[in-house]
């Protein structure tokens, strides 16, 4: 549980560097976990605040597993259509699902569509134009019955809350696969879940 500084001039999805894997920190991370070299903080703080989350995958996969049960997978590639998305997760990370289930399409719309939405929409920075397209986006969900039983006005203020900062940021792949590793298929989840909800 110690941090290792890495050189600013990383390259990442999101600008000026790599996200701060800290829970709704959306500054650079400019240090890494010094046992899996892989999640970055902008600060010890927010690697503390982060650590029992972080614990549970922390040096588990480096992004070269080999996916060792296949239905596993394809469970994954059906999870946004039935539900599977949400099915044992902490609110947190319910919502930290679907912000990045947006990110990551916002990033697949311009790299296999050239589609400016999102991140791309508001190459200025943050706008509310971003927001608003994020709230579109959760409405369909919620029309389509994607989002879980539970899900009230109270959690859906919440995730509001969160999206205010989090939606400006455009998420790779690769960026899914560096924080949760390749086996875990949470990249298929995340394009699964908006597959379901955009098509």
């Amino acid at each position: 549980f110690h941090m290792t500084d890495t050189p600013s001039s990383s390259q990442s999805g999101t600008v000026g560097g790599f996200k701060c894997h800290g829970f709704q920190c959306t500054k650079t991370g400019s240090q890494r976990c010094s046992k899996c070299k892989v999640a970055r903080y902008c600060s010890r703080d927010c690697q503390r605040d982060d650590w029992p989350d972080h614990k549970l995958i922390c040096g588990k996969d480096a992004g070269t597993a080999v996916i060792k049960d296949p239905l596993s997978m394809l469970a994954h590639l059906d999870a946004g259509h039935k539900g599977g998305w949400y099915a044992g997760l902490s609110q947190k990370r319910i919502q930290d699902r679907f912000i990045m289930s947006w990110q990551l399409r916002v990033e697949d719309e311009y790299t296999m569509g050239g589609n400016m939405i999102g991140a791309y929409d508001n190459p200025g920075g943050p706008s509310n134009n971003t927001v608003r397209q994020f709230k579109q986006y959760l409405n369909i969900a919620k029309k389509k019955g994607i989002m879980p039983p539970d899900f009230d006005e109270a959690k859906e203020s919440a995730l509001m809350k969160r999206a205010q900062d989090e939606v400006h940021f455009a998420l790779e792949k690769s960026d899914v696969v560096e924080k949760f590793g390749y086996s875990s298929g949470e990249h298929h989840v995340l394009r699964s879940i908006a597959e379901a909800i955009l098509g």
